[in-house]
């Protein structure tokens, strides 16, 4: 619905939401993706005529996860130029320039999951999971890396953003104060002083930040018990023919991390 609307009404074709396309492009194909990837998972266990869809599938299911995190980094950063810098703005970005980071982030992360993937150590009976196609160094160290760079980039420009409203609710604050004072006391009125009590947060900017707030917080509930099972499951291998407790928080905790795919388009 997203990209219908973008196409087929010309006024919501802004610089911002270019983004959101791209980010709902990459959602989109992740949804369509992981009942694929489950099938080869959970229908049977894998044999020699299953190898290649079992690692395209895990390679595009990686790559949309990836490309979906930088694409909110992406999102966040734009944000924070428009607010800090905003009159350099409209000349960083430009509809063309937009394409060609969108380009560029989906060419980067493609090429370096498929690179990750081919060093696959595939066998024959084993369950289609990243843990058990790829090796054991790209799952916990490489993989990790490529969402860790974006959320933790996110968060921090997230909370600039955030500081700063609360810095400027501050500031209002202490102009309408003083504007009471002032009303009290006529013969000290500044004119000047009204005007800037009317430059609080419009409508729009306030439901701005409650968006951001839900990104943030969707991203950390998704993503946050995937890092805890996998930091305490790094020296530990698990056995997929056994439903132990490790094996059942694994399942859990990355089939979450696609529930912030599902929640994205909703929130923006």
């Amino acid at each position: 619905l997203v990209v219908i609307a973008f196409v087929r009404f010309e006024r919501l074709r802004s610089v911002e939401n270019y983004f959101i396309v791209g980010l709902s492009c990459t959602d989109l194909l992740l949804g369509l993706l992981i009942p694929v990837r489950d099938i080869l998972d959970l229908g049977f266990w894998n044999s020699e005529g299953t190898k290649y869809p079992c690692l395209v599938g895990t390679f595009l299911v990686i790559s949309m996860s990836n490309i979906s995190l930088w694409t909110l980094m992406l999102i966040a950063v734009e944000r924070f130029v428009k607010i800090f810098k905003p009159l350099h703005y409209h000349l960083y970005y430009t509809p063309r320039r937009v394409v060609a980071m969108l380009t560029v982030t989906w060419s980067v992360l493609l090429s370096t999951n498929l690179f990750i993937t081919i060093q696959e150590h595939w066998r024959a009976g084993q369950r289609c999971l990243v843990v058990s196609v790829l090796p054991k160094k790209m799952a916990d160290i490489a993989l990790p890396m490529l969402a860790f760079l974006p959320i933790v980039t996110t968060s921090f420009v997230y909370s600039r953003i955030f500081l700063l409203a609360r810095k400027h609710e501050r500031s209002i604050r202490g102009l309408q104060v003083l504007c009471h004072q002032v009303s009290v006391n006529p013969s000290s009125s500044n004119p000047s002083l009204h005007q800037r009590t009317q430059s609080s947060f419009s409508s729009s900017d306030r439901k701005r930040l409650k968006m951001m707030m839900a990104v943030m917080g969707v991203l950390y509930i998704s993503w946050t018990p995937y890092c805890t099972v996998k930091f305490l499951l790094k020296e530990k291998t698990l056995d997929y023919r056994k439903w132990d407790s490790f094996s059942i928080a694994y399942e859990f905790a990355s089939k979450l991390i696609y529930f912030n795919s599902f929640l994205n388009p909703l929130i923006y």
